[in-house]
C-alpha cells in the first residue's frame, strides 16, 4: 500500500500519474473516497468479478479523510498483499479542496467508477461527509462534460440512513446504496419469504464457485419430465425435504401466444424487454404466492393468477440459484413428488 506525500499539488499529481501508468496501457482503476472496514471486501469482490471475465484486476486509489492519521484509516496488513500493491492512498484535502486538476488526474481515461463510502470514523456525521464528497465529484464531472466533452463519471454513494437520500436528489449520482434501507427491507421480506437473505448473500458474491441464477426447461422427454402435472408447491416442499439440496428454487417462466393488443396482462413480458421468441411472450414468476386483486391492479404481481398451486406445464423453465448446475439438475431429476400433497 502506497501513501502519497501531501508535500505539493504537483508532486501529488506526478505520483498519481506514475501509479496509474500511461493511458495507452488500458489499465482501469476505481477511486474510493474515504476508507471503511468494508473496503477489503468490496475490493475482493471487484477482483473476483474481473477474474471470472478473464480481465486484469483494477488499480485502486483511496482518498483518505482529513483529521485522521493514514494508519488509523488503513492500517498495515488491513488489505491482503496482492491488493495493497495495487492501491494508492492520497489525502482528501489535497485531492478535493485544493484544485480540480487533482480530480482530473484521478479521473483520467481509465477510471471505471468513484465509490464514496460512509466512513464509520465520522460517526453520526458519516453520511454528511459522503454527501459533501458526492457534491464535489458531481460538480467536477458536470464541469468536465461541459468544457471537454468527457464522459460522466459513474458515481456510487453509500449512506447509512435512507432518510439522507433526499440530499442527493438534485445531483446526478448514479447509485445510492443505503445500508440501513437494505437491512430494513431484508428483515421485512425474510419474515414472509424465509431464506431470501441467503439468496441475496449468495447472489452478490463473485468469488470462484459463487452461486448464480440458472434455468432449465421441463420437457416430457427430458430429465425433469417427471415434474409435469405436479404443482410448484409440491416441488418446493420436495426440495425443502431434500437434505442439503444444491439449489434454491426462485420461480419459473412460461411462454404463451403474444397478444399485441393486451401487453398489460403481465408485469414482465418478452415484448417489454425487446425480445420475442417465436411470437411468444414470457411470464417470469418469482416466488409465486397468493395475490390480491388490488395488488394485481397496481402491477405489483403478474396478473395471470399464478400461485404456489400452479401446475407445472411442458416447456415451463425452472429458475433457481446454484453453485453447481450439474449437481442441481441431478438433484431435481431424482426427486419424486408422488408422495407429496398438492396443497
Amino acid at each position: 500500500m502506497t501513501h502519497a506525500s501531501p508535500a505539493s499539488r504537483e508532486a501529488l499529481k506526478a505520483q498519481i500519474q506514475r501509479f496509474l501508468g500511461p493511458p495507452a496501457t488500458g489499465q482501469e482503476h476505481v477511486v474510493f473516497v474515504h476508507a471503511s472496514p468494508r473496503l477489503p471486501r468490496v475490493i475482493a469482490e471487484m477482483d473476483a468479478e474481473r477474474l471470472t471475465k478473464n480481465l486484469p484486476p483494477f488499480s485502486y486509489i483511496v482518498v483518505l479523510q482529513p483529521g485522521y492519521a493514514a494508519q488509523e484509516q488503513l492500517p498495515e496488513g488491513y488489505l491482503p498483499a496482492n491488493h495493497a500493491q495495487r492501491l494508492l492512498c492520497i489525502p482528501f484535502d489535497s485531492a478535493f479542496a485544493a484544485s480540480h486538476d487533482i480530480l482530473q488526474t484521478i479521473s483520467g481515461p481509465g477510471i471505471r467508477s468513484v465509490v464514496i463510502l460512509a466512513d464509520p470514523l465520522r460517526g453520526q456525521d458519516a453520511d454528511a461527509h459522503a454527501i459533501i464528497a458526492a457534491t464535489a465529484i458531481e460538480k467536477f464531472s458536470t464541469l468536465q462534460q461541459k468544457t471537454t466533452g468527457a464522459p460522466d463519471i459513474h458515481t456510487v454513494v453509500e449512506l447509512h440512513s435512507s432518510a439522507n437520500r433526499i440530499y442527493l436528489k438534485s445531483l446526478h449520482v448514479d447509485t445510492v446504496v443505503c445500508s440501513g434501507e437494505l437491512t430494513e427491507n431484508l428483515l421485512a421480506q425474510d419474515c414472509f419469504s424465509p431464506g431470501i437473505t441467503e439468496v441475496f448473500d449468495k447472489l452478490l458474491h463473485q468469488t470462484p464457485g459463487a452461486w448464480h441464477f440458472a434455468t432449465h426447461a421441463i420437457c416430457a422427454d427430458g430429465p425433469l419430465g417427471h415434474l409435469l402435472g405436479h404443482t410448484y408447491r409440491q416441488l418446493t416442499e420436495a426440495i425443502i425435504r431434500t437434505h442439503s439440496a444444491p439449489l434454491i428454487l426462485c420461480g419459473f417462466t412460461r411462454k404463451f401466444p403474444y397478444d399485441a393488443h393486451a401487453p398489460h396482462l403481465c408485469h414482465l413480458t418478452a415484448k417489454k424487454r425487446g425480445v420475442i421468441h417465436n411470437d411468444k411472450q414470457i411470464d417470469l414468476v418469482v416466488n409465486p404466492g397468493h395475490m390480491s386483486r388490488k395488488a394485481a391492479e397496481r402491477g405489483f404481481l403478474l396478473k395471470r393468477g399464478y400461485d404456489k398451486d400452479t401446475v407445472l406445464q411442458d416447456q415451463d423453465r425452472l429458475v433457481f440459484m446454484t453453485g453447481d448446475r450439474e449437481a442441481a439438475l441431478q438433484c431435481l431429476s431424482q426427486m419424486r413428488l408422488n408422495n407429496i400433497k398438492g396443497t
